[in-house]
């Protein structure tokens, strides 16, 4: 019988069994092994030739042969039944060298020429761990690249024909053929990741994705993970090994938004990588070495953090190699009017509705605004009023751009302020706005960090800066 069964093992099973990823052996009652695939070959460092009609306890630790014999035993009591072992069995195998190693996958019995064998279809735990890391990491790249593909227009281009923007526009193509360090320095909402992506355009790292990360939306603790990756087991919650931003950005450009949030303790690092253009990754000793030209952005004064101990000078004067300023809107009024309808025009499009007319008494008041939110608060307002508009006019409601009132501190009238209303007051007046009408819900679809166009982070961050707090009822 073995004699068969080793025939049928030869040209026609192994060209069957050939191509599978896991081992796979079958042995007769007399344990006798009678199918051994390439897989088993590979994984348990035996030739076929070595291990047909060999004794299969031979790839056996005593726990292993022990567990397989009782599960040899209920198969032939229980006929079509299948059983799994896993990593949580903790059952190992040992190689034809040897070597121990623990393993997973399933028995079963089967009828093969006539007579039933049993079959084990198994694996190598560590093998699997380090093929699902190697995986997960080309998965989260891609998934990475389609983010920023899904981002990758969210205003279209870099539109205006202001003296302002001018004259920044003017500073991005001195720069971006170059590999110097930017720092782009604007208010929240002025397009600094527009310029980021252009700087990257415009550079010979464009044949590669721009990467990017927002410091501000992490939880200070997963900064220097993002950042620089960590090895399985680095802390509680890695149960895998990840690769970080600047392992992402080698040879390209990586685009750090909003610098001036990262804590302290990872800046030291951050100095290090662009002193020396090396790292390692958290609870790792390997040292990585990166080509990567840096982008930075920030609407925090640095030099105010410096002076308050919360940002380190060294690691200022390493980013502020060739600062940008990104004007707010209310410096570049032309442009409103040409934004607003490329705005227009492109909601249209996707609310698949006919492109609205913006009358002059419209655009008068969307110039005279001073958006405190600037660009983003600008393509807010105009989606919302495209979506409330029941002709073919775009209709602002009256209250839309007219100073809201504030639930901490209601304003004065104009006519009874002693001072013109200041920067931090319109900002504070337009989140509270935003907040009672989204019902002071912060997150969600249809809560006040998506009206403001801003991770709820962010939001968060600054009403505990403006002293926003919601008044009991």
């Amino acid at each position: 019988m073995t004699d068969r069964l080793s025939e049928l093992s030869g040209a026609a099973l192994n060209a069957l069994l050939g191509s599978l990823p896991d081992g796979v052996l079958a042995f007769d009652d007399a344990r006798r092994i009678v199918v051994f695939n390439r897989a088993a070959e590979r994984i348990l460092r035996c030739s076929a030739k070595d291990a047909l009609g060999s004794d299969v306890d031979r790839f056996g630790a005593e726990e292993g042969v022990a567990g397989q014999r009782a599960a040899t035993s209920h198969l032939r009591e229980t006929p079509g039944s299948l059983l799994f072992f896993g990593e949580a069995d903790g059952l190992f195998a040992r190689r034809a060298d040897g070597e121990l190693f623990l393993h997973e996958g399933s028995i079963a019995r089967v009828a093969l020429a006539g007579a039933e064998v049993t079959v084990v279809v198994f694996r190598d735990v560590d093998e699997r761990r380090s093929g699902n890391v190697a995986l997960t990491d080309v998965r989260r790249e891609a998934e990475y690249l389609r983010e920023e593909l899904h981002g990758l227009y969210n205003y279209g281009e870099i539109l205006g024909r202001s003296p302002a923007l001018a004259r920044t526009l003017d500073q991005l193509e001195q720069v971006a053929a170059t590999d110097a360090t930017v720092l782009l320095l604007g208010e929240s909402g002025t397009g600094k990741e527009l310029i980021a992506r252009a700087l990257h355009a415009r550079s010979r790292r464009r044949d590669k994705p721009l990467i990017k990360v927002n410091c501000a939306a992490l939880s200070a603790g997963l900064v220097e993970s993002e950042l620089f990756g960590h090895e399985r087991g680095a802390f509680t919650g890695a149960a895998e090994r990840r690769i970080g931003r600047f392992e992402l950005a080698h040879q390209s450009t990586l685009f750090l938004d909003e610098v001036g949030d990262v804590p302290r303790d990872v800046q030291v690092k951050l100095l290090r990588v662009l002193q020396e253009r090396e790292f390692e990754r958290v609870g790792g000793a390997q040292t990585f070495r990166v080509d990567v030209r840096l982008v930075a952005a920030t609407n925090r004064d640095l030099k105010a953090r410096i002076a308050a101990g919360e940002f380190r000078e060294d690691l200022f004067y390493r980013l502020n190699v060739f600062p940008i300023h990104v004007p707010p809107l209310r410096e570049r009024r032309e442009d409103v009017p040409l934004l607003a309808s490329y705005f227009a025009e492109r909601f249209a499009r996707q609310l698949g509705k006919p492109v609205p007319r913006i009358s002059a008494q419209t655009t008068a008041r969307l110039t005279a605004y001073e958006w405190p939110g600037n660009v983003r608060e600008l393509a807010n307002v105009i989606e919302r009023a495209l979506i409330l508009s029941r002709t073919g006019e775009l209709e602002l409601a009256p209250e839309v751009l007219a100073a809201p009132r504030a639930e901490t501190a209601a304003p004065m009238p104009p006519a009874q302020r002693s001072a013109p209303l200041t920067l931090a007051d319109a900002e504070r007046e337009h989140i509270v706005a935003m907040l009672e009408r989204a019902g002071w819900r912060l997150g969600g679809e249809s809560g006040a960090a998506a009206r403001l166009g801003m991770p709820e982070s962010t939001l968060r961050s600054r009403m505990k800066k403006l002293g926003i707090e919601r008044r009991a009822p």
